[in-house]
């Protein structure tokens, strides 16, 4: 019923599911910080619950407020979407996004199933996962899974495994991961030394800039209505936060 209803006060919201998963009127808000001066260099404000299509949009926002790409994007999960990456790796872009393996390694209730696909690892070298049990996943072929493309990654040693009815119900364990050359590259960005340090480095940025509209400014809700007035409140205070502290620290 709720999403047949508008807002009468701000009818350009929508509702959606917060991360406490409570539904309400809502906009989601979009924001990229620099890593150097700790600025909002793109934010906007969309009416889409999810944030898979919304990288296009960072992009193009960046650009405009300061008049080059990025060289390097750092991103969660959710924006992962091929055409995104293959923009962005034309435009000499580099992508740190975790894909879904890496991102599901974060989430406690999958680590804590030892034959989930997140305990088997990768290994560069010889294109093969290794099991919990050390042996090795080889690449075998592609096949076609829900219409994607895959790449399929198994082994012959199943039958005689003693833990083989805990890992999988199949006659043998198969390791499904995307045929794309593009994604690769971005797994190897996101696994590389410095891929580490930028995405560490992305929780001291993005997560630190909601902390501190939420808590030390004490923002927890709009002010003004409609998307554009919306979004001129959320940056304001921020940036001229931040030009402050610089100013402060220059002249100290």
């Amino acid at each position: 019923m709720k999403k047949h209803t508008i807002s009468l006060t701000d009818p350009e919201s929508r509702w959606m599911m917060d991360k406490k998963e409570n539904i309400s009127l809502n906009f989601n808000y979009q924001v990229a910080v620099d890593s150097k001066n700790g600025m909002v260099v793109g934010q906007y404000l969309t009416q889409n619950a999810t944030d898979s299509k919304e990288l296009f949009e960072m992009l193009h926002e960046i650009k405009i407020q300061i008049g080059i790409n990025p060289k390097v994007l750092v991103a969660d999960n959710g924006y992962m979407d091929d055409n995104v990456i293959k923009y962005a790796y034309d435009n000499n872009i580099r992508l740190i996004i975790p894909d879904r393996n890496e991102s599901s390694k974060n989430k406690s209730k999958n680590r804590e199933k030892p034959y989930h696909k997140v305990n088997f690892t990768y290994d560069w070298k010889t294109d093969s996962f290794i099991c919990p049990m050390g042996k090795y996943l080889n690449y075998k072929n592609n096949r076609k899974l829900n219409g994607e493309l895959m790449r399929v990654y198994t082994t012959n040693k199943c039958k005689t495994c003693p833990v083989k009815n805990q890992c999988t119900k199949s006659r043998v364990r198969e390791i499904f991961e995307p045929a794309n050359d593009l994604r690769w590259k971005m797994k190897a960005d996101y696994k590389s030394p410095e891929g580490k340090i930028y995405y560490k480095k992305r929780a001291n940025l993005n997560e630190a800039h909601f902390g501190l509209l939420r808590n030390a400014r004490n923002f927890q809700k709009l002010n003004r209505n409609g998307m554009k007035n919306a979004e001129k409140e959320l940056t304001l205070a921020h940036n001229i936060q931040k030009i402050h502290e610089k100013l402060n620290a220059t002249l100290i």
